[in-house]
């Protein structure tokens, strides 16, 4: 690997555990101000996406924001990590059909440090490992429904 290619993968992690850091101390903070609530899954796409009220009058609340975190979309029986590509679709056409909109990880990022503004049922999708699904199958029915997917590549 050239000196310049590692220098870019060290500068990615460095930035990825800069950002987890971050991510885990406001965890923390908003614990100790309002509460825990726990993540946020598709299951619970369907209740109220409204943080509960922080009692602390210098803290705003951030919005809570899905993160739908996903690997490969393909049919293979006995594989957890794969989702079939007819589930995916039934679950973007839930969403699109329920008014959410997908952001971008730096939307997100900047909505939850800078107050950035965020659509009125925002969400993020990602994809660990970077199949070739996730381009061949996963894109076009993102595509379909106007939304955008973050991919974190081994």
């Amino acid at each position: 690997m050239s000196k310049k290619v590692g220098t870019l993968v060290f500068a990615f992690f460095l930035f990825v555990l800069i950002f987890e850091i971050r991510y885990y101390i406001a965890g923390l903070t908003a614990k100790k101000v309002s509460g825990y609530s726990p993540p946020l899954t598709m299951a619970t796409l369907g209740s109220s996406m409204k943080p509960s009220a922080m009692n602390h009058p210098n803290v705003v609340p951030p919005k809570a924001v899905p993160i739908l975190y996903y690997h490969s979309v393909k049919l293979e029986a006995g594989n957890e990590l794969r989702m079939p590509p007819d589930q995916f679709e039934e679950q973007m056409t839930y969403l699109k059909d329920n008014g959410f909109e997908s952001i971008t990880l730096e939307q997100f990022y900047q909505a939850q440090n800078f107050g950035g503004a965020l659509p009125k049922k925002p969400f993020v999708i990602t994809f660990d490992d970077g199949y070739a699904d996730n381009y061949t199958t996963a894109f076009p029915i993102l595509k379909k429904h106007g939304f955008t997917a973050g991919v974190f590549m081994v």
